[in-house]
C-alpha cells in the first residue's frame, strides 16, 4: 500500500500539478480548504502533510498547528511562493515545520526530500520500538533482582552456614551483572567489551578515592549501562568516528546519556546510577551538557565516568578512527585536563594503569612493544580479518610477543592487548604503561 499524504493550498491548478507529480509513489489527499483537510486528517491521519503558508481564512501557519496538536509525528513540509525571515520562524516555532521548498518548485528535489521525511518517520518509529523495550527489558532485570533479594534473604533466614551465604550472595551478583552486560551489549551492538571494561576500569579507580561501596556499585552499574540510551540515536550516527560528526549529529550524539539516563531512572534499581549517566558529558570548566555544571557541581561519579569513557573510546579508534596505544592517547587527553576532564582523577587514573595493585581487577590496555613476559590476556587478540592470534587467559611468552611485534609491523598499524591488572602488577618485568 502506497504511504498517504495530505496536500493543502488554495490554488486547485498548484494542487493539480503536485498530484499528478505524486499520485505514483503515494496516496494523494488534495483540499483547497483548511478546515476540510482539518477533518480528514482528525479521522485519518497522514504521515506527510505539504501546505501552503499564505492561503485566506485559515492561514498554513494556525493549520500546522493544528496539525501537531492532532498528530505531532506527522512530517510538516511547507510549499510556499513567499517565505521571509519572521514568518519562516513563526512555521517553525509554532508548526513546527520538518523542511520547506519555495515555488515554483523542482520536481526531482521535492521527491528526494519526501522521500527523505519517509524514511526519517520510519527511523523514529524503530527508535520507539527500541526504547519501548529496553524499558521492558530493564523492568524484568529490576523484577530480576528484587527476587535475587528476597532469595537470599530466605537464605539468611533459614541460618545457612557463612560460606553458603557468602556463595549465593556471588552467586545472585555475577547473575545480575551478567544480565546487565548482556543487555548492554546487545542493544548498543558493543563487540568490544568497552562497556564492561570500563564499567571495571571506574569501579578499581572509584576505591583509590575511598568511596563507600554504595556510590561505587552506582558507578560500576552506570559504566555497564550508560551506552542503553544510544540506539535513539539515527541510523547514519551509529557507524561514524566521533571526529567525523558534523555539527548537528555531534549535537544529538551529546544528547544519548540523557536518554540512558531516562530509560535507567525507570527502574528503582538503577536510579541513583540514571543520575551519574545523565551528567556524563558536562565539563569541569562548565562548558558541557546537559546542564553545564563546573568542577564538584558535577557528580564525582559523572567525573570519573567521564574521563574513563573517554580514554577507553580513544585506544579503541571510535573518537578519530584510528587505534591508539595509550601513550598517544594520553597525548590527546592531556589538552582535555582542567577543561573537560579533573586533573586529580586523572592523575590516579594514570597511576592505576601503571601501577596496578595485585587485589585490583580490571583490563589494562598495554602497546604491544610494551607486553612482558607473564602477562595475562584479559580478551583475545584478533587479526583485522578477525583470526584470533591469542586467545584470553592465555599467559604471554617472550615467543609469543615477538610474534605480535612482528604482524603489527607488517600490518603498519598500531596493536593494543588488553592485559589482566593483577598479572600485570605480579610481572616480573612489568613494563610502564604510557
Amino acid at each position: 500500500m502506497l504511504p498517504a499524504i495530505l496536500l493543502l493550498d488554495d490554488e486547485p491548478q498548484i494542487l493539480q500539478a503536485l498530484t499528478r507529480l505524486l499520485r505514483d509513489s503515494y496516496q494523494v489527499n488534495a483540499f483547497t480548504d483548511a478546515r476540510e483537510a482539518l477533518a480528514f486528517f482528525q479521522q485519518t491521519p497522514t504521515p506527510i502533510v505539504i501546505t501552503d503558508i499564505r492561503m485566506p481564512e485559515v492561514d498554513g501557519i494556525s493549520f500546522l498547528k493544528a496539525i501537531v496538536e492532532i498528530n505531532p509525528r506527522c512530517r510538516r513540509v511547507v510549499l510556499t511562493g513567499y517565505l521571509d525571515a519572521e514568518v519562516a520562524q513563526q512555521a517553525i516555532n509554532q508548526g513546527q515545520i520538518s523542511c520547506y521548498l519555495t515555488k515554483p518548485w523542482d520536481n526531482q528535489e521535492l521527491k528526494s526530500l519526501l522521500k527523505q521525511q519517509l524514511q526519517a518517520l520510519a527511523l523514529e518509529s524503530k527508535k520507539n520500538k527500541t526504547l519501548k523495550q529496553l524499558k521492558i527489558n530493564n523492568q524484568q532485570l529490576s523484577a530480576k533482582h528484587k527476587a535475587m533479594t528476597q532469595a537470599i534473604g530466605n537464605i539468611q533466614s533459614k541460618q545457612t552456614n557463612t560460606n553458603d551465604k557468602l556463595e549465593q550472595l556471588a552467586l545472585a551478583n555475577e547473575q545480575l551483572i551478567k544480565f546487565s552486560a548482556d543487555l548492554i551489549a546487545l542493544q548498543s551492538e558493543d563487540h568490544t567489551g568497552h562497556s564492561v571494561r570500563v564499567a571495571h576500569q571506574a569501579k578499581a579507580l572509584a576505591r583509590r578515592f575511598d568511596l563507600d561501596d554504595e556510590l561505587v556499585s552506582q558507578i560500576y552499574l552506570a559504566g555497564l549501562l550508560y551506552r542503553v540510551g544510544i540506539t535513539s540515536l539515527p541510523a547514519e550516527i551509529l557507524p561514524l568516528n566521533v571526529e567525523q560528526l558534523t555539527t548537528a549529529q555531534a549535537h544529538e550524539w551529546q544528547k544519548f546519556p540523557q536518554v540512558s539516563a531516562t530509560i535507567l531512572s525507570e527502574t528503582e534499581l538503577f536510579k541513583p546510577c540514571a543520575e551519574l549517566v545523565k551528567h556524563l558529558f558536562e565539563h569541569i570548566d562548565g562548558s558541557g551538557n546537559p546542564d553545564h555544571l563546573a568542577k564538584r557541581a558535577i557528580p564525582f561519579g559523572a567525573r570519573i565516568l567521564a574521563l574513563v569513557i573517554h580514554y577507553d573510546m580513544l585506544i579503541q579508534g571510535t573518537i578519530n578512527g584510528r587505534v591508539l596505544p595509550p601513550s598517544e592517547a594520553q597525548v590527546l587527553i592531556e589538552p582535555l585536563i582542567g577543561k573537560t576532564f579533573q586533573r586529580e582523577v586523572y592523575q590516579q587514573f594514570l597511576t592505576m594503569l601503571e601501577k596496578p595493585s595485585e587485589h585490583e581487577d580490571f583490563e589494562v590496555p598495554v602497546a604491544v612493544n610494551q607486553l612482558s613476559p607473564n602477562m595475562v590476556l584479559a580478551q583475545d587478540i584478533q587479526t583485522h580479518y578477525q583470526k584470533k592470534l591469542l586467545a584470553e587467559g592465555c599467559t604471554l611468552q617472550t615467543s609469543q610477543i615477538e610474534t605480535l611485534q612482528n604482524y603489527q609491523q607488517r600490518l603498519n598499524k598500531s596493536l593494543v592487548a588488553y592485559v589482566r591488572s593483577e598479572s600485570l602488577a605480579n610481572a616480573e618485568n612489568v613494563a610502564q604503561v604510557k
